[in-house]
């Protein structure tokens, strides 16, 4: 049973022992460490995290001030439906010979009486005709569209602008802070 105890006295001495050294090399390592930091600080605040901060604004800036710029090929039909009125005095050309009977009455002079009568006629072929045009003409038709359509977005018009707003708050609290340091 000494020997147990011995043992067990050794091993917690050891381990005193042990955790002393552990702990003084730690101290030593965060001792250094905070020296290395404390004379390199600026060089840190300056050369990487003014630079990093800085570098993010601009680009934050850069991404909100972008504009999207592209052609946009259109190739589509598209169905037409409307009533054209028309009205509008025009020149006909007869195409081919009409025949023409009118009823009328016929009054001789010097008080001769009045005839009733039955006029025929034939307007030739090619006769020109003064005519007013009144109609309504019924248009449904389908139209090919093909064009290039030049389009210009500037993001901050658009829903990326609220990201690129939240980009700029979400930076704006280390920026205030790293101007703070030393």
């Amino acid at each position: 049973m000494k020997r147990v105890e011995a043992f067990w006295l050794a091993l917690e001495k050891f381990a005193l022992f042990f955790s002393f050294v552990v702990n003084l090399v730690l101290v030593i390592v965060v001792l250094a460490l905070a020296i290395t930091l404390i004379r390199f600080a600026p060089a840190l605040k300056n050369d990487v995290a003014v630079k990093l901060v800085n570098d993010l604004n601009t680009g934050i800036d850069l991404l909100g001030s972008a504009t999207i710029t592209r052609t946009i090929h259109i190739e589509d039909s598209i169905p037409i439906a409307f009533v054209l009125p028309i009205e509008r005095d025009t020149v006909v050309t007869l195409n081919e010979s009409v025949p023409l009977t009118a009823y009328t009455s016929i009054s001789f002079p010097g008080g001769g009486g009045q005839l009733n009568a039955t006029v025929s006629l034939n307007l030739p072929k090619g006769m020109r005709l003064p005519v007013h045009l009144t109609m309504e003409v019924p248009v449904e038709q389908t139209v090919p569209v093909v064009m290039d359509v030049p389009v210009e977005i500037p993001l901050r018009e658009t829903e990326l602008n609220k990201v690129v707003v939240h980009f700029q708050k979400m930076i704006a609290p280390y920026d205030e802070l790293i101007q703070k340091l030393p």
